[in-house]
């Protein structure tokens, strides 16, 4: 089963090895940050030291938060197993599988430990990648190449960006130029960071394998998730449609996948308030306004995913609604925000979870929604000091 995994983006101003110390701090599971600063095209290279102290922390962290204590010295002797989670998430290794440790997401060997997606880097804001003006577009693509490379360097498995804004009215073109430079970019990376590690088979999908000698990906290809927009001003990406045009024009479909922000959706007209809902401990809802802006969506309980969310309602429906267009397969990650602003707004403005228009009950239903877990879920709340008890409510809010 898979665990819940929550967070907030942090910062890397104090350096990258600091990052794990705040994940702690907050009791997290997860984390967002950025790769450098995000205001600036360029940035200077990562110190090797501080890139050795982040994997360094990495590991440890993973071993301390994912594989109990009675577990922890056969990780690091080598003597691995299969892990199996109970509907905690918690963790216990049996079943002896060759030199390499499954725990959820996380593969272990007796020298490096890696979870593919608790850390989901956000793509600099000045990264346009629907722009058709060549001074731009190649600004963009080095700064996104920098940023893809950066992951490469951290083994770092999922990035999230904005798709960009279409400032020069280019229609359709406009998404065309997006996948253009996503494919352009996904070819760049595609070799191994040292050509002379070779490559192992697995046969989990999900599961990249660690190089017991230089600590990089056998396999190191970082996946590109395409965050939904609000939909203010020019910017693509705030309906399903465009964001699966997107992924339609992507040649290489397992390095794409999209973070949904909730802020962005309920501005963007997806109204995934629970607010005035009446549930009867059997998986019903009753909305108890007069409230059209789900009507087009289907509430067929047998396609459902989780059939045990009693709280299921019009976020279940809004998850229902990206399967049918887009594919649940697609969704990687998560930023959790309520809004200041009223559904289809079309504005970007963040407010901290239960204070805002979107209102408790939706995260309540989040955190027991199956296809929820398994992925990070990243707080983007406006006041960072409330980090901790913000994951701690989402937490106890989660029934199983």
């Amino acid at each position: 089963m898979k665990k819940l995994l929550l967070g907030a983006h942090l910062s890397i101003a104090k350096g990258l090895g600091n990052v794990h110390k705040q994940m702690y701090d907050i009791n997290a599971d997860c984390c967002a940050i950025f790769l450098k600063n995000q205001r600036r095209y360029e940035s200077k290279p990562y110190n090797p030291v501080d890139v050795e102290k982040y994997k360094h922390n990495h590991k440890e962290f993973i071993l301390n938060r994912y594989v109990s204590s009675d577990n922890k010295e056969k990780c690091g002797n080598g003597d691995m197993g299969n892990s199996d989670n109970d509907d905690r998430g918690n963790n216990s290794i049996s079943n002896k599988d060759n030199n390499t440790t499954h725990t959820n997401n996380i593969n272990i060997n007796n020298k490096y430990t890696v979870i593919d997606n608790i850390i989901l880097p956000h793509g600099s804001y000045l990264i346009n990648m629907a722009s058709s003006d060549d001074s731009i577009r190649k600004k963009s693509y080095e700064c996104l190449l920098d940023d893809m490379n950066r992951c490469k360097e951290l083994n770092i498995k999922y990035y999230n960006l904005h798709p960009g804004s279409d400032t020069q009215k280019n229609g359709i073109r406009a998404y065309e130029l997006v996948a253009d430079m996503i494919n352009k970019v996904l070819k760049e990376t595609d070799d191994n960071i040292n050509s002379n590690v070779n490559s192992d088979k697995s046969n989990d999908n999900n599961n990249t394998y660690i190089d017991n000698t230089n600590n990089t990906y056998k396999d190191n290809k970082p996946v590109i998730l395409i965050e939904n927009m609000a939909g203010q001003g020019n910017v693509l990406g705030n309906t399903f449609e465009g964001i699966k045009r997107i992924i339609d024009l992507v040649e290489d479909k397992s390095r794409i996948g999209v973070c949904l922000d909730t802020c962005h959706l309920y501005g963007a007209g997806y109204n995934i308030s629970n607010k005035n809902t009446i549930y009867d401990g059997n998986r019903n809802c009753n909305r108890n306004r007069n409230d059209d802006d789900n009507k087009n969506i289907t509430d067929n309980t047998d396609t459902i995913t989780d059939k045990r969310n009693k709280y299921y309602g019009n976020f279940g429906r809004i998850l229902d609604k990206f399967n049918n267009i887009i594919g649940i397969e697609y969704l990687k990650g998560m930023h959790i925000n309520d809004s200041k602003e009223e559904c289809n707004s079309r504005k970007d403005r963040h407010e901290s979870i239960g204070k805002g228009k979107i209102g408790i009950e939706t995260f309540r239903e989040l955190v027991n929604d199956s296809r929820c877990r398994g992925i990070p879920l990243v707080l983007e709340t406006p006041d960072n000091s409330k980090y901790k008890e913000e994951v701690e409510m989402l937490r106890n809010m989660a029934e199983w």
